[in-house]
């Protein structure tokens, strides 16, 4: 039986960006991507899907504000550990900066998302344990 959950990834504070590309589950070998996820911009700046050389069918989500989110519906085989990868670009602040990330609306943790410079990009991992609620699809 396969399960359904939500993984979100939104802005830890307020005006910190990040352009987002694939999310990867280790675990189920698939790949999705932000731009066909939900995107939600509750802030002044728009966050949406921009063209961007380098990225994964040449498009990536941009958050600009502090609680703009995407969200994804990802088929997982069964409940249990995950990995899930995040593919970026982080050309902003060279401290690097963190990316909230829920699974089926629980705050699984923060992902540091390090300074990539422009027009580069990297990889980022976060440990995911969707709950045994997942609903069934």
């Amino acid at each position: 039986m396969k399960r359904t959950f939500s993984a979100i990834l939104t802005t830890a504070l307020a005006l910190q960006t990040c352009t987002c590309f694939p999310l990867q589950s280790h675990a189920a070998n698939a790949i999705y991507e932000f731009e066909n996820g939900s995107i939600s911009d509750i802030g002044d700046n728009a966050t949406e899907a921009v063209s961007l050389t380098g990225a994964s069918g040449g498009r990536a989500v941009h958050l600009t504000d502090g609680g703009d989110s995407v969200t994804l519906d990802v088929n997982a085989a069964s409940t249990g550990n995950y990995t899930l990868t995040i593919r970026y670009s982080q050309p902003y602040d060279e401290a690097g900066k963190y990316q909230n990330v829920l699974v089926n609306g629980e705050n699984i943790g923060q992902l540091f998302c390090a300074y990539t410079g422009e027009a580069a990009f990297s990889t980022a991992d976060i440990a995911a344990n969707p709950p045994s609620r997942l609903p069934s699809t």
